[in-house]
């Protein structure tokens, strides 16, 4: 879970639940992954559950995922949609939902840029230098 999680919850303050997650963390009960903005705490030896997709995503979410993510696992196999985005994000240990958003987000925003290949060209608005001639 991400402190967000437990201060809407417990409508308590941030403050408030870093100082109860820190204690926890000093009495070797949590367990905390990542850094700064992206930092996930879980109970010390939980394991990270597969998330119940039907229930914490929408439609367009799952079918946008299905239709944009690829993942190529150690062992070779090639996962796509859903199930490729949990692995990545169990292999990450990112949490599934925030992660989601942020990466339907974050791909929305750059696909105006793309042409009709779902390429991104560097030189699609760059403008054709000038060419400064001396006469002699």
């Amino acid at each position: 879970m991400s402190v967000k999680e437990p201060v809407d919850i417990l409508n308590h303050s941030k403050q408030a639940i870093h100082a109860a997650l820190n204690q926890l963390l000093e009495s070797s009960m949590v367990e905390k992954f990542g850094r700064a903005s992206k930092t996930i705490y879980r109970l010390k030896g939980e394991s990270i559950s597969e998330p119940n997709i039907t229930n914490t995503l929408k439609g367009q979410e799952i079918n946008f995922l299905q239709h944009h993510f690829l993942q190529n696992t150690e062992s070779g196999d090639i996962l796509t949609g859903i199930e490729a985005f949990s692995h990545s994000c169990k292999q990450r240990q990112l949490p599934f939902m925030k992660t989601a958003d942020e990466y339907i987000k974050t791909l929305k925003k750059y696909q105006k840029y793309q042409n009709k290949d779902g390429l991104i060209s560097a030189w699609k608005n760059q403008r054709t230098p000038k060419v400064i001639m001396k006469s002699t």
